[in-house]
């Protein structure tokens, strides 16, 4: 089974994800908005620090290099009351047989 809490203790001890996690921090705090509770994070985009966006934007971002996306799961289609479900085979023909009768 997989295991978070180890997988990302792993992956923080990294040298390059402890210097960006530096940067990021010394860049908060030189702001002045480390820990005053805005809701602020600094933002990485292609390795740069771009300035301050919403942690919730931040950190919720599936970043092509870490996440792929999943594809949506299919529907399956709902008949309201009273539709005729032959209609799902004879199309349109059915219908005009409902309203003649």
């Amino acid at each position: 089974m997989y295991n978070k809490a180890k997988y990302d203790k792993e992956f923080n001890k990294k040298p390059e994800q402890r210097a960006k996690r530096a940067e990021l921090n010394r860049y908060n705090r030189r702001k002045g908005t480390y820990g005053n509770g805005d809701g602020l994070d600094a933002s990485h985009i292609g390795g740069k620090i771009v300035g301050f966006e919403s942690e919730k934007k931040n950190r919720g971002r599936a970043e092509k290099s870490r996440l792929k996306a999943r594809p949506k799961p299919k529907r399956k289609r709902i008949y309201k009351a009273g539709e005729d479900l032959l209609s799902k085979y004879y199309g349109s023909w059915a219908q005009k047989q409902k309203a003649k009768g």
